[in-house]
């Protein structure tokens, strides 16, 4: 690894660190959004809603629904692409 790309990883863990409480906190909420197969436009629409209030520009859903959103930084670099299924396996009911 570059000096840089240790540089990053520190930052982030040290991010992660401090905000670990409400990670898990922000995981819990999307999940207790129930999400079947073929069913998760409500999840979306939470997911959607949170990544705005977040400051991201652009949030659409799709069809599928898929939800798409843009995140634009201080210093140029390469783009990444973060992808995650909505839905879950389990019936509507299932309590998380």
């Amino acid at each position: 690894m570059t000096t840089i790309d240790q540089q990053l990883l520190t930052q982030l863990r040290t991010y992660y660190q401090a905000h670990l409480e409400d990670i898990i906190a922000e995981n819990i909420a999307v999940c207790e959004v129930a999400a079947p197969p073929f069913q998760e436009l409500e999840r979306a629409r939470y997911v959607a809603r949170r990544l705005q209030e977040a400051g991201a520009e652009n949030v659409s859903i799709d069809e599928m629904p898929n939800v798409y959103a843009q995140i634009s930084w201080q210093q140029p670099g390469p783009t990444l692409m973060v992808t995650a299924h909505l839905d879950t396996v389990f019936p509507a009911e299932t309590d998380v």
